[in-house]
């Protein structure tokens, strides 16, 4: 099992958020979503403590589906977003697909946890080999994060950083003390799903290496096949059934 605990600072010390590293690079675009059409919900499913009151659990973002024809579960959201005041072009629109996927029709296995006892912040603690992130950008811009083998093309192209944000009356399932991102991952068995209220997302690029790469033409037909089989589809983890 792969163990990852990275963080990036966040100016929105609010209900949620899921953060992912990106070095240091040449060229970042900056964005943030001004709308999202399909996919708006950010899940997390509580599996216990890990020690020291710091509380775990599988992490979803996006309308989640499985492409029998790609043997992947892919959860996906799309919308639109605006460059920020950092951004390489500041003010630029566009649109953006973002997916997190694994191998397989099983349960979502990718796991987050606080970032601290109780907290309220996740950051990734668990990333099986076969699963990955990756945004594509309707300007052809592309980055990803795999902590696995190459899966994805554009090896030396953007990595790929995001926060996403739940929004302050998230619905919670399984008797959590509280419904708060820090008690359900302290809950085994709980659920907290909520809409996302802010969704940022950064793509850094290595040195000399400039933002223009675009996915091999497998991965575009791979993105079309997961818009068209966008749903919501109910998984079994355990004796527990979960939406994943």
């Amino acid at each position: 099992m792969h163990r990852h605990a990275r963080q990036l600072a966040s100016a929105l010390a609010t209900i949620a958020c899921c953060a992912l590293p990106a070095a240091p690079a040449r060229a970042q675009v900056r964005i943030h979503a001004t709308s999202i059409a399909t996919g708006d919900v950010l899940a997390y499913y509580g599996l216990g403590d890990i020690g020291g009151g710091v509380g775990h659990g599988t992490y979803q973002l996006g309308a989640c589906a499985f492409n029998g024809g790609a043997n992947r579960s892919y959860c996906t959201t799309t919308g639109s977003y605006v460059e920020t005041a950092t951004s390489l072009n500041p003010g630029a629109t566009g649109t953006f697909t973002w997916r997190m996927t694994w191998a397989g029709s099983g349960p979502n296995p990718i796991q987050a946890r606080s970032m601290s006892p109780g907290s309220n912040q996740l950051v990734l603690y668990s990333v099986p080999a076969g699963a990955f992130f990756e945004v594509f950008l309707g300007n052809g811009l592309y980055a990803n994060l795999d902590f696995g083998a190459p899966d994805t093309p554009n090896p030396t192209g953007g990595t790929l950083n995001w926060q996403a944000f739940a929004s302050p009356n998230p619905v919670c399932t399984g008797g959590p003390p509280t419904c708060s991102i820090g008690a359900v991952g302290l809950t085994n068995g709980a659920t907290l799903t909520s809409p996302v209220s802010a969704f940022d997302m950064q793509l850094d690029y290595p040195a000399g290496v400039p933002p223009t790469t675009t996915p091999e033409p497998a991965s575009l037909a791979l993105l079309a096949l997961g818009l068209g089989a966008l749903g919501t589809v109910r998984r079994r983890r355990g004796v527990t059934s979960r939406i994943s």
